[in-house]
């Protein structure tokens, strides 16, 4: 998966060279690194934890100048399956 480090170079070279990078993130919620303990195993019920959310928008510097295009919706992320908003 892109994370961390390796993302922010996607980024970075998307802005160096002024070129459209398209982030499908429908599915950013659902991201298990294996790393984590899930809260019915006793791991915390929190952010730091389980499951993660990746984002290339943690990466962004200026909305009006990256060329970085998220799209996201409703349907997976917030469990509202048919609810066809996207963003």
């Amino acid at each position: 998966s892109l994370e961390g480090e390796t993302l922010h170079q996607y980024v970075r070279i998307a802005r160096k060279h002024n070129v459209a990078l398209i982030m499908d993130e429908f599915y950013s919620h659902y991201y298990y690194d294996g790393t984590n303990t899930s809260p019915l195993d006793g791991g915390a019920d929190d952010d730091t934890n389980w499951p993660k959310t990746v984002s290339s928008a943690v990466h962004i510097v200026d909305i009006e100048k990256d060329p970085v295009l998220i799209v996201n919706g409703l349907t997976k992320n917030w469990r509202c399956p048919g609810f066809r908003c996207c963003w």
